[in-house]
């Protein structure tokens, strides 16, 4: 496995989890901005969609990023997994379960 490839288990439950709920996956895209419409994507080609929408989860691979929440205007952002706290795909679940909880 090279490094930064993800464990094909958790590959695999991933996909069947967002096929089961209908998850749409955008990948070669980037967040421009949170509105009241929902969330506004730039595509690598310069092309923008809005994809309606009331929460916006990122995953953003597996190093923190902590400087994202400073420029985040959302009335509310959760620092979760990596984010928060280096671990593993269990602890990264688990932190996004308990926010989704409380949400």
């Amino acid at each position: 496995m090279k490094h930064g490839d993800v464990p094909r288990m958790n590959k695999d439950f991933l996909l069947d989890a967002f096929a089961y709920y209908g998850t749409q996956i955008c990948t070669s895209a980037k967040l421009t901005e949170v509105c009241d419409e929902g969330a506004v994507l730039e595509f690598s080609d310069g092309t923008q969609q809005t994809i309606p929408c009331d929460t916006v989860i990122m995953s953003v691979g597996y190093r923190p990023l902590r400087s994202m929440k400073d420029g985040l205007t959302a009335k509310e952002v959760y620092e979760i997994g990596d984010g928060r706290q280096v671990g593993n795909v269990l602890t990264c679940i688990a932190d996004a379960y308990k926010v989704a909880c409380e949400i």
